[in-house]
């Protein structure tokens, strides 16, 4: 009889502990994932407003460029 409840005891604790360990996984999981969403939101913020810098930078050396043709037609 005692050796039953021994037995039941020790069953119950190790379903404990998986149950447990399960769920602090999943909760490390959860964190993790919102911790990738967010980083991810930033990224694409910071790309987005790379690349309108980008576009500028283009913008700005095509001036550049007919700047240079039209002072060299100036000078001839």
């Amino acid at each position: 009889m005692k050796k039953t409840i021994l037995i039941s005891l020790i069953v119950v604790l190790v379903v404990a502990g998986i149950g447990y360990f399960l769920k602090q996984r999943q909760e490390e999981q959860q964190a993790a994932q919102k911790v990738y969403t967010e980083v991810k939101k930033g990224l694409l913020m910071i790309l987005e407003k790379y690349n309108k810098g980008v576009e500028k930078v283009e913008f700005l050396q095509q001036y550049e460029e007919a700047k240079h043709k039209i002072i060299k037609r100036e000078h001839k």
